[in-house]
């Protein structure tokens, strides 16, 4: 049944920010991969290591979403200062 619903309606797309760039979503991916390698890593020393590994990622990322979202804000201002 569960088949013939996903063939019959598909899956829900998700609606990604116009304003994050390739690069980010790629840290984005990145950053969930070292998520999933910390929650199956048993070692305390290697899950020690992966975790240092995916905040490093997290601030990347997160750095590169404001860059991101302060570059289009500045393109959406100059565009509307362009038509007044």
């Amino acid at each position: 049944m569960k088949q013939t619903a996903d063939l019959v309606l598909g899956y829900k797309q998700k609606n990604r920010k116009e304003w994050i760039q390739d690069e980010t979503w790629g840290l984005i991916e990145q950053r969930k991969d070292k998520k999933k390698q910390d929650l199956t890593s048993r070692i305390r020393s290697e899950k020690e290591e992966r975790r240092k590994q995916y905040q490093d990622l997290s601030k990347r990322v997160k750095r590169s979403a404001r860059r991101d979202k302060k570059e289009w804000t500045d393109q959406l201002i100059k565009e509307a200062q362009n038509v007044a």
